[in-house]
Order: C-alpha cells, then structure tokens, then sequence
C-alpha cells in the first residue's frame, strides 16, 4: 500500500521505515510541528513523589536540561512500553509502565503509591499544551495530587504538504495514518483548504483511537479503521490486515485460466 504519514517528526520516519520494512511505501506528509519547550520553563522537584510523562516528546524536551540528573533521581510513570524505553534511555532508574492510555494511568499510579499513605502524594505531568483525557481529577479521585507544567507543544503546519497534496490529487495514494485528534483535524482543514475533500472517501485512514476517528469526521464511502490499542504496533498490525484483505479481494476478482 501507499500510505500518507501525517505524524510529526522524529515519528514520522521511524513509522516509514517500519511500514517499509513491511512491504508499503510511506509518503512523508508531516502535519505539526513540535516545539520543545523542556528549557524554558522551570521545574522544581522538591516534595514530588515522582513524574509523569505521556508522550516520548516531553522526554525529548527535557534531555538537554542541566537539572536532568535531578529529574531522573524521580520515579516516572510512562504511558506505555515505547516512552517507557525512552525514559530509560535518559537515565530514569525506577520506571512504572501503563498499558498505553492517559486513562489507564490513575490504576497504575494507584498500585505503585499504595493504599495507605502518610502523606498525600504529589506528581508532576511533564505534558503537551493540550490533553486529550482530564489526568489530575482521575487521580483526585485517589488522592493524589497531579500539576502540570507545559514542556512542549504541537503546531499544525499551514498547508498541506506538497507530497501529500500530490499524492492525494492524482489517487496514488491508499491510506493516511493519524495519530492524534489535533492531526486528524488539521488534515481535515488542510485537505479541505485544498479543494480535495471529495478524495477523502475514497481513502482508507488508519487512526491510533476512536478519538481520532472522531476528530476526523465523516468520511463518507469508508469508515475510518481504529487500531485496537493505540500504540504504533496495532496501527501496523491494521495496516497489514488491510493489504492482505486488499490483496485477497484482487486474487478473487482475476477470472480463471
């Protein structure tokens, strides 16, 4: 399959190569732009019990910082196995991973902290300007504090990039991957901005979670496909599904002999 990669850099060509490692072709079509923030703005650790971070980004945005060794000396909850690595490459020592969701997290941290206490617990999230799922009142619930400090930030581009806009008008392409609710709307807008939004249904879009799917909106002759985790391997794990379905239904439709 030809498939259009819309996820931010550095993401965007480790997905390729992975997708190329199974056989597609990806068409690099970055949407936003991150702007690490991690060294502008000030993190202090006294009283903390430990940090929380949902996404390798905030990890990349604080791998510079003088304080580092400071911030590595605290527990880290990671969302999921591949920021758990990415942690642990920085120099975390004690790393608790979730099952890859923001929600998930509040049973994780619950299990790590314990029930019983003799102070309550405060964390810090190391997050993006925008959060998809309300973290600190889940962990209210629990009785752990939750702050949060921006350390890095998302930025659609301005236009559609020129080898998806290609890709898209002359139908050479079979699927667009989308990771997140911001880059799903912002391919809505750009594609629309375009004058190419009568392709859209006729393209399959690959998205990380029913949020995503919902971001992007009506697509008309095909829903979008959701990956049944939202994590990079059950988005390929989709990918792959699709093309041998694909293959499949070409083998069925060559007559015999």
């Amino acid at each position: 399959m030809r498939i259009l990669v819309t996820r931010p850099e550095p993401g965007a060509t480790a997905l390729a190569d992975r997708l190329a490692a199974s056989g597609h072709e990806a068409i690099l079509a970055p949407l936003l732009a991150v702007r690490l923030l991690g060294r502008e703005v000030a993190i202090c650790v006294d009283g903390l019990s430990g940090l929380v971070v949902t996404s390798r980004n905030a990890l990349r945005a604080i791998a510079s910082r003088d304080d580092l060794q400071a911030l590595t000396a605290l527990p880290l909850f990671a969302v999921g196995d591949a920021t758990a690595a990415a942690a642990r490459t920085l120099g975390f020592g004690e790393v608790v991973t979730g099952a890859g969701r923001a929600a998930d997290l509040p049973d994780v941290v619950r299990r790590r902290l314990g029930e019983v206490r003799a102070s309550r617990p405060r964390l810090l999230h190391l997050a993006a300007e925008t959060l998809a799922f309300d973290l600190a009142a889940a962990l209210a619930d629990l009785g752990v504090d939750l702050d949060s400090i921006v350390v890095y930030r998302s930025e659609p581009v301005g236009e559609l990039p020129a080898s998806a806009a290609a890709a898209l008008s002359d139908a050479t392409v079979d699927a667009v991957i989308l990771m997140s609710p911001l880059t799903a709307r912002t391919y809505r807008h750009l594609v629309v901005a375009a004058g190419l939004d009568h392709l859209i249904g006729r393209i399959r879009h690959f998205c990380l979670s029913k949020a995503v799917a919902d971001a992007l909106g009506e697509t008309g002759e095909s829903s979008p496909d959701v990956a049944g985790r939202p994590d990079v391997e059950a988005i390929l794990e989709l990918v792959n599904r699709r093309a041998a379905e694909l293959t499949y239904e070409k083998q069925r439709s060559v007559p015999p002999g």
